[in-house]
């Protein structure tokens, strides 16, 4: 029996969008799913109410803000950057690299924010060079009381980074904004015999996340086959809905077990 979405991936949903057949939009959604906004939420609480109020420890408060800190940033940075591209990729009509979110952007994010962090909590010197350039970059004076402590056991927050992992595979397995755009773009450039294997390619790393259940294999193979005969015959809109179910169908056997 199927499963509903969670709570979390239905808000998710509905501030971030889902990538649709015929609809599409901002590739921000490992952003704006609710455990980094609670993380980023957390942080400012933290940072501006708790911190120096005598309600918790100076070292529970530091700690919060290094694992908060490190829960959203990295989806931040691919959210951010996969949003610059996705305006380049709308200004050149898609001659640019696909914005769609993939997992070694990912990891790319993570190892960036580590490279910032980690030096932060073992060097005083890395941290007044840090807080010289945020006072740079701050030209709204968000974080005019901004402070850096050395603590080499705050590197102990980078714990969180599998969970930052974990997000980013849920939502490239669910196919990411764009993904469907940047497969329709590529197929147009091919000769039309070609368009599966361009769906197929477009699509490789999702199935290679699923490759270990037979049910989300099959239903991802479904959605492939009925895209990909669609891509054949854009102006027939029965094919293109016939995609869409598949896809639903698809993101139906992400929500079971097995």
């Amino acid at each position: 029996m199927a499963k509903t979405p969670s709570a979390f991936d239905q808000v998710s949903h509905w501030l971030g969008g889902i990538e649709q057949v015929d609809e599409s939009g901002l590739p921000v959604e490992e952003f704006v799913h609710p455990w980094p906004l609670m993380a980023m939420i957390l942080l400012g609480i933290n940072d501006h109410l708790l911190k120096g109020s005598g309600w918790l420890p100076g070292w529970v408060t530091g700690k919060l803000s290094d694992f908060a800190g490190l829960l959203f940033f990295p989806l931040f940075v691919t959210a951010a950057a996969d949003t610059l591209i996705y305006l380049a990729f709308r200004l050149t009509r898609g001659r640019t690299p696909g914005y769609s979110l993939k997992m070694w952007k990912i990891y790319a994010a993570v190892a960036f924010t580590a490279i910032l962090f980690v030096p932060l909590k073992l060097s005083e010197h890395w941290g007044t060079l840090y807080i010289q350039a945020m006072h740079v970059l701050d030209v709204f004076d968000w974080f005019g009381g901004f402070q850096v402590t050395k603590d080499p056991t705050d590197i102990l927050a980078v714990a969180v980074f599998p969970l930052v992992i974990v997000l980013g595979r849920r939502f490239v397995r669910r196919i990411p904004m764009g993904r469907l755009v940047e497969i329709h773009r590529a197929a147009k450039a091919r000769d039309p015999t070609d368009r599966r294997a361009v769906v197929v390619s477009g699509l490789a790393d999702v199935r290679a996340m699923v490759a270990h259940s037979p049910r989300r294999r099959e239903t991802l193979d479904a959605f492939t086959d009925a895209f990909a005969e669609a891509l054949g015959q854009p102006k027939k809109a029965s094919l293109r809905h016939k995609a869409q179910q598949r896809l639903d169908r698809y993101r139906v056997a992400l929500e079971q077990s097995g």
